[in-house]
């Protein structure tokens, strides 16, 4: 379950652009984003480059420039992580591990399923955004909204309905060769009947179709049920990753 680091780096900048942050900020190589807090994607720091030997002062400016938004600072750890120590060094200040997630890639040789029952859009309407956001609060469905409206690359939304009534749902971001997929959702009560395989089959021909040669996505490791949904779709892990969260005042 290793990648080279120049994989690991490919896909990771061009998920940073599939879930845009608002903001961006260089910290000695490591990648600084904020997007209103609302998703530990936008609102971490990449950390695969570090071009100095003060890994503390490092780490102050990162927790003073997150303070200043009022967000709680988070760092995103693989396993080309720089410096290596920066996880030990992390836990001694308080920061503790969260959302332990998978990253998954599929080569797309050859032509996916494409259902036409599933419709494409090309922006999320109102049915994509009440399946994706489920009982999420207005906030956070406002936020969703935003966050999706800083995309800048290519992106379908894929959604399924059943009797005219929406079920599924799933997005896809092409950034060259590299397919981001992401927003995975099926309605609650609409589960185990193979929703979700179709939408990602939807997904993963319409990349295709684009000229896409891999799809990838990032799955949380306790989700089990997606987790198996991705492995008996062909999805394979290649690295894993965690975040670092700031729980303890200093």
């Amino acid at each position: 379950m290793t990648a080279e680091f120049a994989t690991i780096n490919d896909i990771e900048t061009k998920a940073l652009w599939a879930w845009p942050p608002i903001e961006l900020a260089a910290c000695h190589g490591w990648i600084m984003r904020a997007g209103e807090g609302h998703t530990n994607r936008a609102n971490s720091v990449q950390t695969l480059a570090f071009d100095s030997t003060a890994i503390d002062a490092a780490i102050d400016q990162v927790e003073t420039w997150y303070q200043a938004r009022n967000l709680r600072p988070c760092f995103k750890i693989c396993s080309a992580v720089l410096p290596a120590s920066l996880p030990e060094q992390l836990a001694d200040r308080g920061y503790q591990i969260i959302t332990p997630s998978d990253v998954m890639v599929l080569p797309l040789d050859h032509a996916a399923d494409a259902d036409g029952q599933i419709d494409l859009q090309s922006r999320p309407s109102p049915a994509v955004m009440n399946v994706m956001m489920g009982g999420a609060s207005s906030e956070s469905r406002a936020a969703r909204a935003r966050l999706l409206a800083r995309i800048k690359k290519p992106a379908i939304y894929a959604l399924l309905s059943i009797n005219d009534l929406p079920v599924a749902t799933g997005m896809a971001v092409l950034d060259d060769d590299i397919g981001t997929i992401a927003g995975m959702t099926v309605a609650p009560e609409h589960r185990r009947y193979g929703y979700g395989r179709q939408i990602l089959g939807r997904l993963c021909a319409w990349l295709t179709s684009m000229g896409a040669s891999t799809a990838t996505l990032q799955v949380e490791q306790d989700n089990l049920p997606a987790c198996r949904l991705y492995r008996t779709a062909g999805f394979r892990t290649i690295y894993d990753y965690r975040y670092l969260k700031r729980t303890l005042q200093r």
